[in-house]
C-alpha cells in the first residue's frame, strides 16, 4: 500500500507541469516544445532505439519514466548539445521526458509508434 501511494504521488508530480506546459510530442517523426517560449525549440525524436534531444545547450539530467511512473533511463551531467542514446521503448506506449537544465525542470510526454 505504500508503495502505491509513493507512485501515486510520483505520478502526480510528473503529470502535473503536463496540465498547464506541456505538449503531446509523438515520435518517429518530428515534433516539438519549447524549453522557454522565447529561445530555441526543443525537438524530441524517438526512432530506431535513438533517442534524440535537439535544440537545448549547457549540462544537465535527463530522465526517461514510463507513464506509471517507472524509471526507464537516466543520464545525468550530459551534455545536452545534440543528446543522442540508444535505449529500448516499447511500441505504442506513452513516457515522459523530465530534462532538468540549470535547477529549471521541464516535463514532455513521447508517444512511440
Amino acid at each position: 500500500m505504500k508503495r502505491l501511494l509513493q507512485i501515486l504521488a510520483s505520478l502526480f508530480f510528473l503529470l502535473a507541469p503536463l496540465a498547464t506546459h506541456g505538449k503531446a510530442i509523438k515520435t518517429t517523426s518530428f515534433s516539438s516544445s519549447s524549453l522557454n517560449p522565447d529561445t530555441a525549440i526543443v525537438n524530441i525524436i524517438y526512432k530506431n532505439g535513438l533517442l534524440n534531444i535537439k535544440g537545448l545547450t549547457g549540462t544537465g539530467n535527463i530522465t526517461v519514466y514510463s507513464i506509471i511512473g517507472n524509471e526507464i533511463g537516466a543520464y545525468y551531467n550530459v551534455n545536452l548539445v545534440n543528446f543522442q542514446r540508444s535505449i529500448v521503448l516499447d511500441r505504442k506506449t506513452m513516457f515522459i521526458i523530465r530534462v532538468e537544465i540549470a535547477g529549471e525542470i521541464k516535463t514532455y510526454k513521447l508517444v512511440t509508434r
